[in-house]
């Protein structure tokens, strides 16, 4: 053994040399080498085969290939075919709905492919290229695409059982073209309203109670249930302080003004002040008309002071974000090692509930970042996401900007314990979810650059009001509004027994006391369809129409004006409520034009057009929807 060690001691030396340098310039390469693969790691089943691992990373691949060579995500493509869109489709819907089309037959062969691609402007050339930048093979693209193409094509596909039959084309062409012909009188509720009549406290209370848990609708609708309400703290960086203090040297500032002023010497700020008009006794007539000056200063030294202006601003916005950043870490801080409960959300560290919490901690503000009345905390009162213009009207305008999306903070800003709970589904976004007294993760912005760090130190739960004296005024008005609702409903009875053979019009000019009140309330509209075209969908719920005076009346007040023109009654009036719009009606039935059948030959392909693409888009919503496709294709996730 010595022998052979002593023969071969240079190439065993070189051997272990060797070996020693690949261990250390490939240590983690190795780990990887000998470490078991998650490629094939199943993510879950469909009825079109297995999903793993690598499955989902191709198909990311794929989708950032399409963004790149169309510079839009897949899922837009989706959308233009739906304008509502399918929210949150993944990697795992291309997946699903890319099989789906591929077991249906819709993706199209790869001279397809190159042929559609040309026709919206994407040449073989640059394939090409894009192939070489991102290292990947021109196939890989091509299949990418063609898999876009058949997802594209079978939710064409998918809407074509959606056109209405021949039976629904009548139903639909008679709620348009049907028509009924009306007189009416409108006694609105506010005609009768007395603002200063005295209320009864047991019919205040009665009236609070009924209504307590209801939510508050349009009209006399009434409902004092509660939408949740928040106390917020916040911090606000204040960009023109900073820029009265900034530390830079005044040649520095100088050199920068001077550099924005000559690439943007015709912005606003750098317009000439407006010239007084010469007075009279400054015309001698001998001197030469002056050349027309340029609106924008012409020199630095005239665009000097409002160029240093712009330098100071411009250097602040910088300087903004950092302060706040260093605010939100510092927030932060005491949250790290609080554990969550069992909601999800996390109970407040020690000191954390202290009202003087974050003057504490911007107290410690480092050098650097100090400025004098660069920081203020205030604390609103309580509010709700339709009164914070009114509470916090600085707050009202304040946002973030997430990627492409811009969330307002009232959109954030009730995402919060004790009113919405934590989400709970795996890889939810629950960035914006905060425990009471914990600051928010990212500073915020107004329009003006100001910079915001904000926490929730007191939450209302949404729910009934709690007592009479939380929402008196409120209750107040509504009792007035009804007793003035009331009034309306018995003049409005009083009317309809007086009409006789002059009808609804001789009735209502007979009426001294209501021609008083309510004169120009007798109208005559046009004739009324079921449903109008320019509305939208024939399958709306609630067609509106306007009857004058601002009254607004569903699909229910029109069906009623058809059946009145049923009955046996003579005249053919009647009273017909409209609570949304605390309005009480007379209406009295001229007649109903019915549908010709002249008239349906000539509208029937309109009808159907405009229902057609109203449904289509229905279906296509329908198919494109997450859950519909995981549900259709019996999607089932292992992890």
């Amino acid at each position: 053994m010595i022998k052979f060690f002593r023969k071969y001691n240079k190439h065993l030396l070189a051997f272990f040399m060797a070996a020693l340098l690949v261990v250390w310039l490939g240590g983690s390469a190795l780990e990887s080498m000998f470490a078991p693969s998650t490629a094939g790691r199943l993510i879950a089943t469909s009825s079109l085969g297995k999903i793993n691992e690598q499955d989902r990373t191709v198909a990311s691949v794929e989708a950032e290939l399409i963004r790149l060579l169309f510079g839009r995500d897949w899922t837009l493509f989706l959308q233009q075919r739906v304008p509502a869109g399918s929210a949150n489709l993944s990697e795992l819907e291309w997946i699903l709905l890319s099989r789906e089309a591929d077991r249906c037959g819709m993706t199209p062969p790869v001279g397809e492919v190159k042929q559609w691609l040309e026709g919206v402007g994407v040449s073989a050339n640059a394939v090409y290229q894009m192939a070489e930048r991102r290292d990947v093979q021109v196939r890989h693209i091509y299949e990418a695409t063609g898999k876009l193409l058949g997802i594209l094509n079978l939710s064409d596909l998918s809407s074509t059982t959606a056109l209405p039959s021949e039976a629904r084309v009548r139903v639909l062409a008679r709620n348009q073209l049907e028509q009924v012909r009306i007189n009416v009188v409108s006694l609105a509720a506010n005609l009768f309203l007395d603002e200063s009549s005295e209320i009864d406290e047991a019919e205040l209370l009665a009236h609070f109670e009924k209504y307590r848990a209801e939510e508050a609708g349009q009209g006399i609708n009434f409902g004092y249930y509660q939408s949740p309400q928040v106390r917020v703290q916040y911090a606000r960086v204040n960009v023109d302080k900073i820029a009265d203090g900034l530390r830079l040297s005044e040649n520095t500032l100088e050199r920068r003004a001077k550099e924005y002023w000559y690439d943007n010497r015709e912005r606003p700020e750098f317009r000439r002040p407006p010239e007084a008009p010469a007075s009279d006794d400054d015309s001698s007539g001998a001197a030469e008309p002056e050349a027309p000056k340029s609106p924008y200063f012409e020199k630095f030294a005239e665009a000097r002071e409002a160029a240093m202006k712009v330098a100071r601003r411009q250097e602040a916005e910088h300087v903004a974000p950092d302060i706040a950043q260093w605010m939100v870490d510092q927030f932060a801080e005491p949250w790290l090692v609080a554990e969550p409960g069992k909601d999800g959300y996390k109970p407040a560290p020690a000191g954390v509930s202290d009202p003087d919490h974050y003057e504490t901690v911007i107290s410690h503000l480092p050098a650097n970042l100090r400025y004098k009345n660069g920081i203020t905390v205030s604390t609103t009162d309580f509010f709700n996401w339709s009164s914070i213009g009114t509470v916090a009207p600085e707050l009202s305008s304040v946002f973030v900007q997430v990627g492409t999306r811009r969330l307002r903070f009232r959109d954030v800003a009730f995402l919060a314990e004790g009113i919405e709970p934590m989400p709970s589904d795996r890889g939810a976004d629950t960035t914006w979810f905060l425990s009471r007294g914990e600051s928010s993760r990212m500073p915020l912005m107004d329009s003006s650059g100001n910079m915001f760090v904000y926490r929730i130190v007191e939450v209302k739960p949404a729910g009934p009001a709690e007592s009479l004296d939380q929402v008196r005024d409120l209750v107040v008005r509504d009792v007035r509004i009804q007793h003035a609702y009331n009034e309306s409903m018995r003049q409005a009875n009083r009317l309809t027994e007086s009409v006789t053979g002059d009808g609804l019009e001789g009735a209502y000019n007979a009426d001294s006391e209501l021609q008083a009140l309510a004169a120009g309330r007798y109208i005559s509209p046009p004739p009324i369809s079921r449903r109008r075209r320019e509305l939208g969908p024939f399958e709306s719920r609630s067609t509106i129409q306007f009857l004058g005076a601002g009254t607004l009346v569903d699909d229910h007040f029109v069906e009623q004006c058809f059946d009145l023109g049923r009955s046996e009654s003579d005249p053919k009036v009647a009273v017909i409520e409209v609570p949304e719009s605390a309005t009480v009606t007379v209406v009295e039935w001229i007649e109903t034009i019915p549908l010709r059948s002249d008239v349906y030959e000539n509208q029937r392909s309109t009808v159907i057009q405009i229902n057609a693409g109203v449904r289509i888009s229905d279906a296509r919503r329908t198919w494109l929807d997450p859950a519909s496709i995981r549900d259709r294709l019996d999607f089932e996730l292992k992890q």
